[in-house]
């Protein structure tokens, strides 16, 4: 998720990076409007993916596929993953800002 200066908090792995890439440049515009909110595995070695009810639902279905490398899980469209950012926990505050 971008932060209010256009940039992620916390630096992404070179698979997630790949993952939001093929998801940009490839499934967006063929998933949204239509799946808005729903989750969504990606599997970037091999370009696979899947769509769910949730992203955990999408992830385990991707792993059970392919066991081997990185699984990336998102939600489809601008919907905040209020799960994933309660288990991420407050981002840390910038020095000079409250």
């Amino acid at each position: 998720m971008l932060n209010l200066d256009g940039e992620y908090p916390r630096p992404l792995s070179e698979v997630t990076l790949r993952a939001l890439a093929f998801y940009r440049d490839t499934l967006q515009t063929e998933l949204e409007p239509g799946q808005v909110g729903r989750g969504l595995a990606i599997h970037p070695d091999s370009g696979d993916y899947l769509v769910a009810d949730t992203p955990t639902h999408a992830g385990h279905a991707m792993r059970a596929r392919h066991p081997e490398g990185g699984t990336v899980t998102l939600r489809i469209g601008l919907l905040p993953d209020h799960a994933l950012l309660a288990r991420l926990g407050p981002e840390p505050q910038r020095e000079g800002k409250s």
